[in-house]
């Protein structure tokens, strides 16, 4: 099972070490030095099959395009309250969804709203958030089921949530965090990796995280390695998926 860390849902914060030439392991006290638009990733899994993904940025700095190899979002900034998202299937480029997105005054989704090719709604996101930007909720729907979760913050971190699906199931989450300021973008529980569109990310970096049935049982556990370049920028991330022994590696580019 691949754990595709930096494609959809990479929620909460990305993670830290290994090495590559012209990076250097930095100790989680040092501070990074400046926040970077990031521009490429490349995640590499167990089996060694690879994933790309590449970000473009407008001239105002909003995200343009965000490509895998699959797949071709295009945005839209219709206005300051409207994001219209235009995905196709590469290499074909053929249309594939839209997603209809409704922004609140900081920039960030309060709606997000999935639509097949014959405009009919497959999928509506919700998300809420306080008054310092920070993400307080998510609620999904296919208009039959659906699920929300709900995290808790400590100090500008989340610490942990609870996440309860319509058909009873109910997972309760915890994390925990280096101390190295997170400078990377994307909210807590974030469609693409892009700074406002899902709030302010936790202050500091993802080190670990658990998620356990409601009997108590542990179902999902990761940790995070970091290692950074020389301008403090994450160069590249490994996630060790604890359970099931694979590991996630993705290399940063950015602008």
């Amino acid at each position: 099972m691949k754990a595709k860390m930096f494609g959809v849902v990479m929620a909460i914060a990305l993670g830290v070490a290994g090495c590559k030439k012209g990076t250097k392991d930095i100790p989680v006290e040092n501070t990074p030095v400046s926040f970077k638009r990031i521009s490429k990733s490349v995640e590499t899994y167990s089996d060694g099959s690879k994933e790309t993904y590449t970000i473009t940025y407008d001239a105002k700095g909003r995200p343009a395009t965000y490509t895998s190899d699959t797949k071709k979002d295009v945005f839209n900034f219709q206005s300051p309250t409207v994001l219209l998202v235009t995905e196709y299937d590469l290499p074909r480029n053929l249309l594939s969804r839209t997603y209809e997105c409704t922004l609140n005054a900081q920039g960030a989704i309060t709606q997000m709203v999935f639509k097949n090719t014959e405009g009919v709604v497959t999928y509506t996101y919700t998300y809420t958030y306080n008054a310092d930007g920070y993400m307080t909720g998510v609620k999904g729907s296919n208009g039959t089921s659906f699920f929300e979760e709900v995290p808790e913050m400590n100090e500008g971190n989340y610490i942990a949530s609870k996440t309860t699906f319509s058909g009873g199931t109910v997972y309760n989450k915890q994390f925990f965090f280096s101390n190295v300021p997170n400078l990377q973008p994307g909210g807590f529980y974030h469609y693409w990796p892009l700074a406002t569109l899902f709030g302010r990310p936790s202050k500091n970096l993802l080190a670990e995280a658990k998620t356990f049935q409601t009997n108590g049982d542990l179902y999902w556990h990761i940790r995070n390695h970091y290692t950074m370049s020389g301008n403090g920028a994450i160069a590249k991330y490994t996630t060790d998926i604890v359970i099931s022994g694979e590991t996630s590696v993705v290399e940063l580019e950015y602008e």
